[in-house]
């Protein structure tokens, strides 16, 4: 039987994508929602409008270049707007200059209080 700590991060990662599509598809009117995936199998959780917000869900305590590798094909391959990684951070930050890293916690607030491009 596995450890429910191993399960913690897909666990984390699904609460995440729960409270977006709570938010997307509440009272709010957001325009379209799409994920974005590569031939090679990059994938991007969650593109907001016309490339007005990509933002990528990680499990990580510490956010690197590695959990980026998806964003930042598609900021190579496109012209996205603004580029999030929600991760248990504990400080927001920003990543490889163009990628801001937001503890899940401060990214629900900010999501709630209306502070992203295109979910306003």
């Amino acid at each position: 039987m596995k450890s429910r700590l191993s399960e913690y991060p897909r666990l984390l990662r699904l609460d995440l994508r729960r409270h977006n599509a709570a938010f997307l598809w509440g009272p709010r009117k957001v325009g379209k929602t799409a994920y974005w995936r590569t031939s090679t199998g990059l994938e991007v959780d969650l593109v907001v409008g016309d490339l007005d917000l990509a933002i990528e869900f990680k499990a990580s305590r510490q956010a690197d270049g590695r959990d980026v590798k998806s964003l930042r094909a598609l900021m190579d391959d496109q012209k996205v707007r603004e580029s999030v990684l929600v991760s248990q951070d504990t400080v927001v930050r920003k990543l490889s200059g163009d990628i801001t890293v937001y503890p899940w916690q401060r990214f629900c607030e900010k999501l709630w209080a209306g502070g992203f491009r295109g979910l306003e």
